[in-house]
C-alpha cells in the first residue's frame, strides 16, 4: 500500500512537471492539439488542452513576451518567429535598440553553453532553476542566459546591442531581465 501511494505521488509529480500551460493568455504559450492536463481542486476535476514544455514552437515563444515588456528592454513591439541558424532551435526575436532572442532547445543543458575565444560562462540561477550566463565579447558583444527548464530542455535568453542602444543598455543585464520576466511564465 505504501509503495503504491509512493508511486502515485511520484507519478503525480512527474505529470505536473510535464503538463503544459493551460489555455492561452497574453504572454503564455498557446495549447497544442492532442495534449491534455487534468487538474483536481478539492472535489472538482477538470481537463484542459495544454502545450507540454518539452516542445515549444517559435510562435509560442513569441507569445511569452508582451509588447510593453519587449520595448522596456529595448526590443521591438512585435516578436518575429524564426529558427536559429546555428542549431535550428525555434526562436523569437525582437529588434530595435537591442536584439532580444528567446530560443527553446530540446535535449540540451545549460552546461552545454558555447565556448571559445572571448566567451565567459558563469553558473547562475533564474527563479530557482540552474542556468549559465554566457557572455561573448568581440566585434559585437552578446550575452545570453541559458536556463534548464526541464531535465532535457533549455531556454536561451539573449541580448545584443544595435548602435542606437549603445550607452542605454547593457547586454548581460538585459538578457538576465528577459529571463526573469519569462521563466516565471513557463516554470512548472
Amino acid at each position: 500500500m505504501i509503495v503504491s501511494l509512493a508511486r502515485l505521488a511520484v507519478g503525480t509529480a512527474v505529470a505536473a512537471l510535464v503538463a503544459g500551460c493551460g489555455t492561452s493568455t497574453a504572454g503564455q504559450p498557446a495549447p497544442q492539439a492532442g495534449s491534455t492536463r487534468t487538474t483536481t481542486t478539492g472535489s472538482k476535476t477538470t481537463s484542459s488542452s495544454a502545450a507540454p514544455l518539452i516542445d515549444m514552437t517559435n510562435t509560442q515563444i513569441c507569445a511569452l513576451l508582451t509588447s510593453a515588456e519587449a520595448t522596456q528592454l529595448g526590443g521591438s513591439e512585435q516578436g518575429r518567429p524564426s529558427f536559429s541558424t546555428t542549431n535550428a532551435h525555434p526562436l523569437c526575436q525582437w529588434s530595435k535598440d537591442t536584439s532580444l532572442n528567446i530560443d527553446f532547445g530540446r535535449n540540451t543543458r545549460s552546461s552545454q553553453a558555447p565556448t571559445g575565444d572571448g566567451i565567459t560562462n558563469t553558473p547562475t540561477s533564474v527563479a530557482g532553476l540552474s542556468a549559465v550566463l554566457s557572455h561573448k565579447t568581440g566585434v559585437r558583444e552578446f550575452c545570453q542566459v541559458i536556463v534548464d527548464v526541464t531535465d532535457t530542455a533549455t531556454m536561451g535568453f539573449g541580448s545584443g546591442l544595435h548602435d542606437s542602444g549603445q550607452g542605454k543598455y547593457e547586454p548581460c543585464d538585459v538578457a538576465r531581465r528577459l529571463a526573469e520576466i519569462v521563466i516565471p511564465k513557463v516554470k512548472r
